[in-house]
């Protein structure tokens, strides 16, 4: 917030009255001239952001760290928090993006969560020295990894299994009046079927993260309570599916405290034959340019 004083002739010249007022043109826009508009001045950004104005500023936002020491965002944030935020965004008409040193793993878990954009630093320079220059391959690399679950290759494939076993969590769960006022526990298992990786996969690009998984279920939890077992395995299924390299997946979830052994439901999905909802192209960086 800007502190704005006033100085009159009675006390030589010394301020008398300060105000909070935050002020565009006196506290914003020096930042993001010194940080930001270098990068995001123009409509042109793969982020549609724009710097350089009031209203540009206002076409979206990003959660980011503040502290890089502390760990990446998924270190520090949960995928709950970094789904609550994109729905806020959404509600408010924004785009939306995360940041805060990301990693390669984390892009299958963000990009599942429909963000408008993910902000990179050290995962796109050579090395991972943040203070290098951007690197060509690891832009690349990055990028691959934000499409990969678009497609789901051609042809009959032989498929390896993804799983989560024996998840426990508890919940708040079930239709009965006395299920609404205490979490009870619960037992999640998950197996998806995935194209088995043409060559020994060394590259995380070459996998579908198990991860997408537990984050879902996770999020599901903190939503608050859920009445049906059904429900949440339907949820669960369609998060492991919007990968369209997942052929299909089994969902178990059971309750663990309504007899001595388990309750629950048991399904199955497959992937849907409709085409993925499309994305903006990536343009790419130009063949022959040095990258700064």
């Amino acid at each position: 917030a800007a502190r704005v004083a006033t100085a009159t002739p009675d006390d030589g010249g010394a301020a008398t009255t300060a105000r909070t007022v935050p002020d565009y043109h006196h506290d914003a826009r020096p930042v993001l001239e010194r940080r930001c508009v270098v990068c995001h001045g123009c409509y042109d950004a793969p982020c549609q952001l724009k710097l350089s104005s009031p209203e540009g500023i206002m076409r979206g936002a990003m959660r980011d760290t503040v502290d890089k020491t502390r760990g990446r965002f998924l270190e520090t944030l949960d995928a709950a928090d970094a789904a609550d935020f994109i729905e806020k965004c959404r509600a408010a008409g924004l785009s939306a993006g995360v940041s805060g040193s990301l990693e390669a793993p984390d892009v299958p878990r963000l990009v599942a969560l429909d963000a408008d954009f993910l902000g990179f630093r050290s995962a796109l320079c050579g090395a991972g020295d943040r203070q290098g220059g951007i690197d060509r391959d690891a832009v690349a690399a990055i990028r691959a990894l934000m499409d990969a679950g678009l497609h789901a290759g051609e042809g009959p494939q032989q498929t390896d299994r993804i799983f989560v076993r024996d998840f426990l969590v508890d919940a708040n769960v079930g239709a009965y009046n006395y299920e609404t006022k205490k979490r009870q526990r619960m037992r999640f298992n998950v197996e998806a079927d995935v194209p088995r990786a043409k060559r020994v996969a060394d590259d995380f690009g070459d996998v579908v993260s198990y991860d997408v998984i537990v984050d879902a279920i996770r999020r599901m939890i903190q939503t608050g309570h859920v009445k049906l077992v059904e429900t949440m395995a339907e949820e669960i299924a369609a998060a492991a599916l919007r990968d369209r390299r997942v052929k299909r997946v089994r969902v178990r979830v059971e309750k663990l405290d309504i007899i001595e052994g388990a309750v629950g439901v048991e399904i199955e999905r497959e992937q849907s034959l409709e085409p993925p909802k499309p994305r903006a192209p990536f343009r790419g960086l130009p063949k022959g340019e040095p990258v700064a």
